[in-house]
């Protein structure tokens, strides 16, 4: 399991939980805007594949990082990084599928999602580097229901 930002004070759970409320925040958000022109499905499949390209590339990145240890090949994390840019891929061909439904052809807006969600996703594996307080915690989240909002409002 990745790690998850420190805020002093506040327990790991309750950080985890406010990560995930974000997310389903936005999904919902992303959900109920699109449902009043009926797109309601496609722009909650857009979002949560999104997610799952985005964490599974960080995933890549993270392991991609660990590739060489004293100017030898790591297997091991070549062929992790290797899964998490395979199914990271895998899952952003169906983002864009979806994302062609709502009318986004961009490829400027299609990586949008994909690179806030996987930026997060990184910063959060990487939370041992820094420490997260609590209004950086909701940016992200206010940054990737944003990121939503715009894919919507350019369909």
């Amino acid at each position: 399991m990745p790690a998850v930002p420190s805020v002093p004070g506040a327990p790991r759970v309750v950080i985890l939980l406010g990560l995930v409320a974000a997310t389903l925040a936005g999904l919902s958000g992303s959900f109920l805007l699109a449902s009043l022109s009926g797109k309601g499905r496609a722009a909650m499949l857009v979002t949560a594949l999104s997610a799952v390209t985005g964490y599974a590339d960080s995933r890549g990145f993270v392991h991609a990082a660990h590739v060489w240890s004293q100017g030898q090949v790591v297997w091991r994390e070549v062929a992790l990084s290797g899964l998490g840019f395979l199914v990271g891929v895998v899952a952003y061909w169906a983002v864009i599928r979806f994302a062609g439904e709502l009318g986004v052809h961009s490829a400027f807006l299609q990586t949008l999602g994909w690179f806030a969600v996987t930026i997060a996703a990184v910063a959060v594996a990487e939370g041992g580097a820094f420490r997260w307080q609590p209004v950086d915690i909701v940016t992200a989240g206010v940054v990737v229901s944003g990121l939503g909002l715009l894919l919507y409002r350019t369909a």
